[in-house]
């Protein structure tokens, strides 16, 4: 059994799947699993795999992922006894997946990666109709596996219409070789947002109630980093200069050692995402010791039930009266609070458990093992 893993792209600028994607690939492999990943972009100059990543040409139109390369090496390889494992949707790359796997035989899993929440649905429904009407409805509908990393996500597919099996399991994380020695005395500390710069983050009304609670708190000072549309930064960036002297900044995003010490600086971190299908932002502030605020955008009631942060419904109010709770805390509970965050990730989020259970998923769908606990068929 080989196992082929698609996705449109895998360059740093990509998101959260650009780390997870491969992260789960390399796990796999390291349990003795063939692994080949095709995508249509990728900064592998700067990147070290223990699998083999083939990036294809892309063709017109360029922007649904064309690719004619793509299907024509998955076609010549792909076997009846393979996996072909999709991420993402709306773009030809997954909808050559499914097409492959019907031809050749090899079972089709799909990794909507939070795509088919209706706030995703909402969102450039030309384009989407015109890759659903393509096939991508009926590669959807017919998958032999959808994979979610969340209930909620569940509940997305099985309200789109899939009633297929459905395996649950989480995105890992890479935990840091040690948290951070947080500077508990200092009369300065930090609110960070780190992810993608994009409408559907919530940054608006972050930075609406940064408004309201910035001067009741002066010991604090609030940083938005990450890449994004360059017109959709340029507004963040002018929506923070409509609040004169409110420390407020937005930081140009950071990769490798500068990302880890953004991580270490900060007190707090905060997403207030109108959708994730998990939030892999929100476990690596987890991992790097910090609490955190996460709306109900994003699958994280845990870090309640774990002590490690607040988990809020994505309005200006709630946001203002959070922070205002959080931002007076004693620098040592929200350290506690971290190092509890900090325990959990390590407890329950490690690639080598969250890539055994993929394995499993795989062997199930090709009859070689009984049906694992976290696959629903109903």
């Amino acid at each position: 059994m080989k196992i082929y893993h698609t996705i449109a792209g895998i360059n740093k600028a990509s998101g959260g799947p650009s780390y997870t994607v491969p992260s789960l690939c390399s796990g796999l492999r390291d349990l003795g699993i063939n692994i080949e990943l095709h995508t249509l972009s990728c900064d592998v100059a700067n990147r070290k795999y223990n699998f083999d990543v083939i990036v294809h040409k892309r063709n017109f139109p360029a922007k649904l992922g064309a690719s004619v390369a793509m299907k024509a090496d998955l076609l010549r390889t792909v076997k009846a006894s393979d996996i072909i494992h999709t991420h993402g949707l709306w773009l030809m790359p997954n909808l050559y997946s499914y097409k492959v796997a019907k031809v050749t035989g090899a079972k089709y899993i799909l990794s909507p990666r939070g795509m088919l929440a209706k706030w995703s649905l909402s969102r450039s429904k030309f384009k989407k109709s015109i890759i659903g009407y393509l096939g991508q409805y009926k590669a959807i509908l017919n998958a032999d596996c959808i994979h979610v990393t969340a209930e909620s996500e569940y509940e997305d597919v099985r309200e789109f219409g899939y009633k297929g099996p459905i395996c649950i399991v989480p995105n890992g994380i890479d935990l840091p070789s040690g948290q951070s020695n947080k500077n508990l005395n200092s009369n300065k500390r930090k609110l960070i947002f780190i992810s993608r710069v994009h409408p559907k983050k919530g940054i608006e009304l972050l930075l609406d109630a940064w408004a309201r609670v910035y001067q009741s708190h002066p010991d604090w000072e609030l940083e938005i980093c990450g890449p994004g549309d360059i017109d959709y930064i340029n507004s963040i960036k002018a929506k923070i200069d409509e609040t004169p002297g409110s420390r407020a900044r937005y930081v140009a995003p950071l990769y490798g050692n500068a990302k880890e010490q953004f991580y270490n600086n900060a007190n707090l971190f905060i997403l207030p995402t109108h959708n994730e299908n998990f939030g892999v932002v929100v476990a690596e502030a987890l991992a790097h010791g910090i609490p955190v605020i996460v709306t109900k955008g994003a699958p994280w009631q845990g870090v309640v039930e774990n002590n490690c942060g607040w988990w809020i419904n994505n309005t200006v109010d709630e946001l203002v009266t959070t922070l205002n709770h959080a931002l007076i805390l004693a620098p040592q509970v929200l350290y506690k609070m971290g190092l509890n965050g900090r325990l959990w990730m390590e407890n329950d989020f490690s690639w080598v458990e969250i890539s055994k259970n993929m394995l499993s998923t795989y062997l199930w769908l090709n009859n070689k093992m009984v049906k694992p606990s976290f696959i629903y068929t109903e």
